[in-house]
């Protein structure tokens, strides 16, 4: 009978291991989802600006997040065909760029998306510019801010 007792004590604990681990790291899984769809459902609340040509390139352009004096704002530019070649900036303020942060594009979900910083403070006639740069000739565009909530 003793040598029954060892195996069986063995055979417990995993099985007391494989009920007690899953359910610890439950809340942790839980969690790490929930903030995987809160960042989702953030992302996701973009306000649509409106439409730019670059270059011959035509985007539609949104903000995500909240535009705020001195905050990262992402904007989002979705093509209305192919990728073009180049590199394209992209800030919030004057047409200068003066006192603004521009960020270079990446790609992202099928488009590009630049994260830039908001000037502070906001200058009353900003706008969100976007600029194209291919073999050296550049292409600007410009859309106004949307309307403070």
């Amino acid at each position: 009978m003793r040598p029954l007792i060892a195996p069986l004590a063995l055979t417990l604990s995993l099985a007391l291991g494989l009920v007690v681990v899953p359910a610890w790291s439950m809340p942790t899984l839980q969690a790490e989802e929930k903030k995987k769809e809160e960042a989702k459902e953030a992302h996701a609340a973009g306000q649509t600006l409106g439409e730019v040509t670059l270059n011959g390139a035509v985007f539609t352009v949104e903000l995500e997040g909240k535009l705020e004096a001195g905050k990262e704002i992402e904007i989002k530019l979705t093509p209305k065909g192919a990728l073009p070649k180049g590199k394209i900036r992209g800030w919030v303020g004057s047409e200068s760029g003066k006192g603004s942060v521009k960020g270079h594009s990446h790609d992202e979900d099928g488009g590009l998306c630049v994260h830039t910083e908001a000037p502070n403070p906001i200058p009353a006639d900003a706008k969100v510019w976007l600029e194209i740069e291919v073999d050296g000739a550049k292409s600007k565009a410009g859309l106004g801010l949307p309307a403070a909530k």
